[in-house]
């Protein structure tokens, strides 16, 4: 990581020194510019290697560090540097730590051959405010290679729940849901279970936060999804309606 360092200051002109300690030290402008301002990072991070391209926007990528096989899935985004190019990570290619990585950029033409990606976490609403996410649900809102008409039916995200308040303000809450959306829910949950693929997680079914997990057989953990659903969200919110939301009627 070092040595990367090293060239990538060297290929854009950066004045930069190693110290006793082996720290790679860079300065940028001169000591008449002001009060010097320092910046720190690690280089000791783990992260993908770029070992050879497979084509236009896609490479095979090597990970570096010892980082548990339940945060490597398909589709988890990552940023191609240099260059800071999105991308996620597709397929394993191997038994080891090798990946199919694939850049969101359709025209790389005017960008520097990447050497090396990392992890990026990222959230829809923090990104659509602040131009930056937090986990990742919903990257594929801002992912060029998925079509404008796609990413455009889910923006019903934004106004349904406002939508539904207003309902319930309107119409009342009738006691009967709980049990709908309960019995809804162990049909959905078994169907996105049996046709989705793990890497897909469909309603986070093989995992939380849309990643797959390892920790207990998956079926095990299907089944505590099954009982979560209705005790840990449609129960308390059934409560918090009664209480706030007339009857109909």
């Amino acid at each position: 990581m070092r040595a990367v360092v090293e060239l990538i200051c060297t290929e854009n002109g950066l004045a930069f020194q190693r110290d006793r300690f082996g720290n790679v030290i860079v300065r940028l402008g001169s000591a008449a510019a002001g009060r010097p301002l320092v910046l720190a990072a690690h280089m000791d991070h783990p992260g993908f290697e770029i070992v050879r391209p497979l084509g236009s926007r896609r490479w095979v990528a090597r990970f570096n560090g010892g980082v548990p096989d339940d945060y490597f899935h398909a589709g988890i985004p990552v940023r191609l540097l240099p260059g800071v190019i999105p991308a996620r990570l597709g397929k394993r290619l191997s038994t080891g730590k090798q990946f199919e990585v694939i850049a969101s950029r359709i025209d790389l033409t005017h960008q520097p051959h990447p050497r090396f990606a990392v992890w990026e976490l990222e959230d829809f609403a923090v990104r659509l405010f602040a131009r930056h996410e937090l986990i990742g649900l919903t990257r594929y809102m801002f992912d060029p290679v998925n079509p404008l008409w796609i990413r455009g039916l889910s923006l019903f995200h934004l106004f349904l729940p406002g939508l539904l308040l207003w309902l319930l303000a309107t119409l009342g809450y009738d006691p009967r849901a709980l049990p709908a959306q309960a019995l809804l829910s162990w049909v959905v949950l078994p169907v996105s279970y049996l046709v989705s693929a793990p890497e897909k997680n469909v309603n986070w079914v093989f995992g939380p936060a849309g990643r797959p997990q390892k920790r207990l057989p998956p079926r095990l953990y299907f089944s505590l999804v099954m009982l979560f659903f209705p005790a840990c969200v449609y129960l308390p919110s059934h409560a918090l309606f009664q209480a706030v939301f007339k009857r109909p009627g």
